[in-house]
Order: C-alpha cells, then structure tokens, then sequence
C-alpha cells in the first residue's frame, strides 16, 4: 500500500491542518509515522532507481540556492528526511509497497521537489528585483547628486560673468568719462598743445638731420685703415697663390705664360693720343689676355695681376713727367676693366700699395713702417727715395686714378667695384684729405690734390654743382691757410690754381685724343 501525502494532508483523522513551521516540527511529524510503522519491511519501501537518482539531482541542485525555510510553502517538505531517505524510510509518510502505483509516488514526489525549486526561484527574483531597485535607486540619487553640482557650477559660472561684465562695463564708463572731461577742455588749450607738440616734433626732427648729415660728412679713418690693411693682405694672398706656384712651376707651364707677358707688356708703352691706336692695342690685348684664360685659371689670374702691375708702372714712370698722357692710359684701363671685371681687384690691390692715398689713408712717416705704409721707396743702398721722387710717382698715380673716375666709364656688375671707378670716387678722395688732422698733412697732401684738380676738377665741379664748389673751395683756401707757416710749395700752387679759376671762371682740363 502507498502512502498518499495529499490523502495524508486532508485526513479527517488528523486533529488539525498540519504546517511546517520549523524543520523540527517536520522531523517530529516523520518520527510519529516511522514508529507507527516501523514493525514493516524495509525492502517494501525502496525507491525506484530512476526516481532515487531525480530527486539526488534536485537536492543536489538546491543546495546551490539561498535558502528561508520561513519563506517555503507550508507544502514544501523537509530537506533533511529527503537525503536521509535510505537511514529513515520514507514509504510510511510517502510512499507504498503497491508496484503499481510506485510511478504515481515517484510523479508526486519530482513535483514536489519542482514546486520546493520554484519557490526557491520566486524568491530569488523577489531578492534580485529589490536589488536592482536599489542599485536603481542608488544611480537615480547619484545622477541627481551630478546634475544638482553641474547646476551649481553652472550658476557660479553665470555669476562671474556677470561680475567681468559688471567690470567691464564699470571701466569703459570710467573711460568715456575720462573722454568726456578731455573733450571739455577749450578748443584753444588743444591748440596751444597741439602746436607745442608739432614744433617740439619738428625741432626733434631738425636734430636728428642734423646729426645724420654730421655723421655722413665725418670721415671714418678708422673704416679706412681697415679698407687699407684689406688691400695690402690681398697683394699677399695674391704673391702666396698666384704668383709663387707660377713661379716654381715647370717650364711647360710657366713658359706660355711668360711668353705672352713679353707680348703684354710692350703694349702700354705704345699709346699716344690717338683713337686708332688705342682701339688696335685694345683688341691686341684681347686676344693675348684670352688666350691666357684658355690655358688654364690660375694663368689667367697671374696674366690679370700682370695687367694691373703694368698700369700702376705705367703711371709711376710715364705719367708724372707728362700727366696729359694719363688720358689714353686711362681709356684703356676703362675698357679692360669693362671686359674683365675681375681685374678691378688686382687694380686697386696695386693703387693701394703703392699709392695708399687713393682711399684716403695716411698715416706718420716718422718711422720706417710708417713710410712702408705709405709706398716709399729705397734705392740699392737702402736710403730712403728722396721727397721730389716720391711725390712725382705720386702725382703720377693720382692723377691716373683721377682720370678713371672722371671718365665715368666703367660699368662692374659689383656696385661696390663701380663705386671704386667712378666719380662718386674723387669725392670720397678729396673729403677725405679735406678732413685729414693738420698735423698729418705733408707737402705731399698738396702735391696730389694739385694732381687731381688738373686731372678731374672740371668734370667733378659739372657733376656737383654748387657743392662742389664748395668742396673745392675747402681745399683750396681753408686748408692751405692751415698750414701756411710750413711754407709747402704743394699748396702754394694749389691756391695759384683756386686763384685762376676764381678769376677766370675756367678749370683746365687735360686736351682730348684725336680721331
């Protein structure tokens, strides 16, 4: 016979509706059927093996849940009498020995163990929807907590702004106040400021023209030293790389290139005063200077260095004795300059060392580095040249150079080389010797300013105007007056120069060349 646990729980013999309350109160209940009972077979009550593994799984699986027996259904049976069914049979309470209704027990009981986890999961997701209320609840004040700070924030925000606006506002009111008090000040007080402003301006300005036309008449001798130890360290770098490896070379390079040097130099001795003669020794030139260049640089070089020694020579020698022959000389030396502007360096490295006064340097002679300096000379005897000798190789360059510039005819794609050939140059010559300190002035200083007025004061007074008379003037006059104890014969002749051309109104000039 089985034991039905619904007939069981609806007995009419029973006193009262059975509920478990506590696990003990369902141990009891058990405990009073096993003694009623226990005089029955044991082997009557075993559970079929399939059902006994079901429930095992169940239990086994319902140990993983919380577990409130205050929470179970008062159906819900007793966990431990389940898993102690083998020690405490269960057939008195549960089950019958009737085989064929054991299918039916085994069903009662799989659906009593389901309605025991069903109610475990109700209370599972009764827990987990508190618990996602509260985390709900939890984000919901902490969301409100951020918006109420960023609303804060953003009033503080808003309260300064308002504040800079407040000052903003505050200072441009200040400032339109300050324009509004200025505005009221008499339109003759602003005129009265207004012209003290415009003639302090304009006395400022005066001072400052002053000062730069001060400055740009003030001779830098100290730009000229420097420009002249420029020039002297070229004539040596040119001995060092041009000179001397060609000197030492072997004789099949060295040998073309003093052949066409006894060519060269018999040219310059040539000129005369004739165009003809000058255009032929020009092309003349030409053609041996090229042929120089195609045999390689550094004779090209040498051949150019040569050229420029033989003008400077040329002057020296020729030139002082008849200064008008200085013409032709200088026509040729325009032309080469024009087709081989890198003469012009060579050029002016020999004018600055043999006549350092193209540039307007000088410097005391009282000693033998001072002459050096200057371009004397001694004779194979070592004594010094004689004044009269040295001023006449003066003249000579001079009045060379002076020619050049006054001719105006040489056109360097370097603007500072242009410069140096033109008659921006004589200008630069003679402010610098007007400006010299009187104590360095020498006979010499007369005797090449004599050389120079004949040379090119006439094109210098057409080219300048009223300030070149003036400049001339200085020269003439001023200076010579400042020296005028020393009894130099230079600037006696210079002041017989300004005399005739001050009653004449004419400045000679050298004759120009024939056709």
């Amino acid at each position: 016979m089985k034991f039905n646990l619904d007939d069981y729980l609806s007995s009419s013999d029973s006193e009262e509706i059975v509920t478990f309350d506590s696990s003990s109160d369902k141990e009891s209940l058990v405990e009073h059927k096993i003694e009623n009972e226990e005089d029955k077979n044991e082997e009557d009550y075993k559970l079929d093996p399939t059902v006994e593994s079901q429930i095992a799984k169940l239990i086994h699986e319902t140990d993983k849940l919380p577990y409130s027996m205050n929470e179970l259904s008062p159906l819900t049976i007793n966990r431990v009498e389940i898993m102690n069914h083998k020690q405490t049979p269960l057939a008195s309470t549960y089950f019958t020995n009737d085989d064929n209704k054991s299918t039916n027990n085994d069903t009662k009981i799989i659906n009593l163990l389901s309605e025991l986890l069903s109610t475990k999961l109700q209370i599972i997701s009764k827990d987990n929807n508190k618990q996602i209320e509260f985390i709900r609840e939890e984000k919901r004040r902490t969301e409100e907590e951020r918006l109420r700070k960023l609303e804060r924030a953003k009033q503080e925000k808003l309260k300064r702004e308002a504040e800079a606006r407040r000052k903003a506002e505050a200072e441009a009111k200040a400032k339109e106040e300050a324009r509004l008090k200025a505005e009221k000040l008499s339109k003759e007080q602003a005129a009265k400021l207004a012209q003290e402003e415009a003639a302090r301006t304009k006395k400022e300005l005066l001072a400052k023209q002053k000062k730069e036309a001060s400055a740009k008449y003030i001779t830098n001798f100290d730009n000229i030293e420097k420009t002249f130890w420029h020039y002297k360290q070229r004539i040596q770098t040119i001995k060092d790389e041009i000179v001397l490896p060609i000197k030492n070379a072997k004789k099949p390079i060295k040998s073309p290139i003093m052949t066409q040097k006894r060519k060269i130099n018999p040219k310059f001795g040539q000129l005369t005063h004739s165009w003809k003669q000058l255009q032929l020794i020009e092309n003349e030139l030409i053609v041996l200077i090229n042929q120089t260049r195609e045999h390689s640089d550094i004779a090209y070089q040498w051949i150019l260095n040569f050229v420029a020694k033989a003008i400077v020579h040329q002057s020296e020698s020729e030139i002082s004795v008849k200064p008008e022959n200085s013409l032709p000389l200088a026509r040729l030396t325009t032309f080469l300059l024009n087709q081989y502007p890198e003469l012009s360096d060579f050029l002016i490295s020999r004018f600055v060392k043999k006549c350092p006064f193209v540039i307007g340097f000088t410097c005391s002679i009282d000693t033998e580095q001072g002459r050096n300096n200057m371009g004397w000379k001694r004779n194979s005897e070592q004594i010094w040249e004689t004044d009269t000798t040295y001023d006449e190789r003066m003249n000579g360059m001079i009045t060379l150079y002076s020619v050049i510039t006054r001719l105006n005819e040489v056109k360097l794609p370097n603007e500072i080389d242009n410069k140096i050939w033109n008659i921006n140059a004589g200008w630069t010559f003679v402010a610098r010797m007007a400006n010299l300190p009187i104590n360095l002035l020498t006979n010499t200083h007369f005797v090449i300013l004599g050389s120079w007025w004949d040379a090119s004061a006439l094109q210098f007074l057409q080219t300048y105007g009223n300030q070149g008379r003036k400049l001339l003037e200085i020269i003439a006059n001023d200076m010579t007056m400042s020296v005028s104890d020393k009894r130099f014969v230079g600037a006696a002749r210079l002041r017989i120069l300004m005399e005739e051309w001050q009653d004449t109104g004419i400045i000679k000039s050298f004759p120009e060349m024939n056709p």
